[in-house]
């Protein structure tokens, strides 16, 4: 019979709000390069998203100094001592490695995070343009490292769980993992607190019309995403890669993975593609929530089945549970540092506010 422990429960929760504090980030820094009029509105919800990332690096340190020899194949001597593989990883996958390198990615992220910040209040204070050309000269090439540093990250506190399995294209996966639930996360706020000041007839339709597309344009590739991986893996047809959906071909996992297809990519794609969906606040709310949802199942699937092959059993309730702690201790922090700056940058220019009030 197979056993549930609380650390598998802890690392799908960790995964999960880590990848929503990773995509605020990711927002952030699109939004200091492209200075779009949809990203006025939601810049201050990416950036108190962005400083939890700390939080997030002192769970995990939890989960490393406690839970890593009950999760992680590396981290079980007398298994390595018998694999192979997992010998031949143990160059790549020692303890000290795995958490040496989440460290420094994770200063590396702070440090563009704390120059971000900076800047941003600095422009609040003095008006300054100078403040906003910083951002876009080290969000430019700091995103493109942030998205390659990802992949070391996720590599190594997700895709290390299997012991024999490898995704080449991870890194890419939790990208557009991590842009979705961040999308639908400040959608759904803005939506709820739209007729609040100071969004008052600032949420236009043409904020939740770029909104709805940028959702859609994640949710395609998503999809584009995942059915790489799965086609380039079935068609080579190696034991170690196809074992991966092998055990998420077994009842329930089989109905979770079909679910998850429908309400991740067909349902919101199909929704996306009205212009009623966009224009309708609380359609656009809907979808956003269920999308928001949606990447709560699918990480679900892709770390649970590694330890519960026949299914989540009576630990699934647990799973949730830790998942609403988790996130209610997330919400709280990301709240509480919402707080500290005003919820519109005082830096937009008259032309900008007009576009966003009036367009």
């Amino acid at each position: 019979m197979e056993s549930w422990s609380f650390w598998q429960s802890y690392i799908f929760a960790w995964t999960f709000w880590t990848s929503l504090t990773v995509g605020c980030i990711g927002l952030m820094l699109m939004q200091n390069i492209v200075r779009a009029v949809w990203g006025y509105p939601v810049v201050r919800m990416c950036e108190a998203g962005a400083k939890l990332l700390p939080l997030m690096f002192v769970l995990y340190l939890i989960l490393f100094a406690f839970g890593r020899s009950e999760l992680y194949p590396w981290a079980q001597p007398a298994l390595v001592a018998k694999d192979p593989v997992l010998q031949y990883k143990m160059r790549f996958m020692s303890g000290w490695q795995v958490m040496l390198r989440v460290f420094l990615i994770m200063v590396f992220w702070g440090i563009l995070i704390l120059i971000n910040l900076r800047s941003s209040r600095r422009q609040d204070e003095t008006g300054d343009e100078n403040e906003a050309r910083l951002r876009t000269n080290v969000s430019s090439p700091g995103l493109v490292f942030f998205i390659l540093t990802l992949t070391f990250v996720f590599t190594d506190t997700v895709m290390s769980l299997e012991p024999h399995w490898y995704s080449t294209i991870y890194g890419l996966l939790f990208m557009a993992d991590s842009g979705l639930v961040g999308f639908s996360f400040v959608t759904i706020l803005l939506m709820l607190f739209r007729n609040r000041e100071p969004y008052r007839g600032v949420v236009n339709r043409v904020v939740m019309r770029d909104l709805g597309n940028l959702l859609l344009t994640f949710t395609m590739v998503w999809a584009y995403f995942n059915i790489s991986q799965f086609l380039i893996q079935w068609s080579g047809n190696l034991p170690e890669e196809v074992s991966y959906y092998f055990v998420r071909d077994n009842d329930p996992w089989r109905w979770l993975g079909i679910l998850t297809m429908i309400g991740q990519f067909f349902l919101p794609f199909l929704l996306l593609l009205s212009n009623r969906a966009k224009r309708e606040p609380q359609k656009l709310l809907a979808v956003a929530a269920l999308i928001f949802i949606v990447r709560a199942a699918d990480i679900y699937w892709i770390i649970i089945p590694t330890f519960r092959t026949q299914g989540p059993g009576l630990g699934g309730l647990v799973d949730l549970g830790i998942w609403l702690v988790m996130g209610a201790i997330w919400l709280a922090g990301f709240f509480a540092l919402l707080k500290t700056r005003p919820l519109l940058p005082r830096y937009i220019t008259e032309s900008q506010m007009e576009a966003l009030e009036h367009a």
